[in-house]
């Protein structure tokens, strides 16, 4: 449980069900708005650690699924040659 999940339970209905108690109608008014900020606190919470955890078990299905550097063959691919092996013009000394 993250922080904000953590937050988003503590705030629910604390203050409404003083105001309950208390008979207190903008304290009771006050808690239901608190509730609905905590709820949507929790739910955010929620969403944040399913992303992290999400990102993780990504990463460590790729670093699983191979080596963590590419061999040089697919490294190279679509990439410029060596510089030994380039055939441009201006590396070649030829002109038009």
């Amino acid at each position: 449980m993250n922080r904000d999940e953590i937050r988003g339970k503590a705030e629910k209905g604390i203050k409404e069900e003083a105001g309950e108690l208390m008979n207190d109608p903008e304290l009771e008014a006050e808690g239901r708005a608190e509730r609905a900020t905590g709820k949507l606190r929790e739910q955010f919470g929620k969403a944040k650690r399913k992303v992290g955890e999400a990102v993780i078990a990504a990463a460590s299905a790729a670093l699983s699924s191979g080596s963590s550097r590419p061999d040089s063959s697919a490294a190279r691919a679509g990439s410029a040659p060596p510089a030994d092996t380039c055939t441009s013009r201006a590396a070649t000394g030829r002109s038009r």
